[in-house]
């Protein structure tokens, strides 16, 4: 398969996908379609994600490679590490170094994991949407 191809196919699946949490999509305060965006208008794309060692600033990165590659000057992508850029407060803001951690010892994860179902995991998830 052929990079254009897959990248074609790709910023297929991102338009329709243009309301999902993890992509958005800002127009040109014309009020431009989606559509147009990519025939006249320079708009910019903004890819939320996570710097934890799984791929995703690749990803990212890929994506923004092919935008420029298929639609040269068009359009600006913008790549937030949204944890470390955005997190309010412990332990939001350190995620990426908690996830490190998690990942090298499989215990923390399961502790965590079925910590999230009892009451003082349901009460903290509560909190902190709250808080943020």
């Amino acid at each position: 398969m052929k990079f254009t191809t897959f990248a074609t196919g790709l910023l297929t699946s991102l338009l329709i996908l243009e309301n999902a949490t993890a992509f958005s999509i800002q127009l040109p305060k014309t009020g431009a379609s989606t559509t147009s965006l990519f025939a006249k208008e320079k708009g910019t794309i903004q890819i939320l994600m996570s710097d934890t060692g799984g791929g995703h600033r690749a990803s990212a990165n890929a994506l923004r490679d092919a935008f420029d590659e298929l639609y040269p000057g068009q359009i600006e992508v913008d790549i937030v590490d949204i944890f470390t850029d955005y997190g309010p407060f412990f332990p939001i803001n350190a995620f990426v170094d908690i996830y490190k951690i998690m990942a090298e010892y499989p215990i923390l994860w399961e502790i965590t994991y079925k910590s999230g179902a009892t009451p003082f995991g349901l009460w903290f998830n509560e909190l902190v949407l709250e808080v943020s």
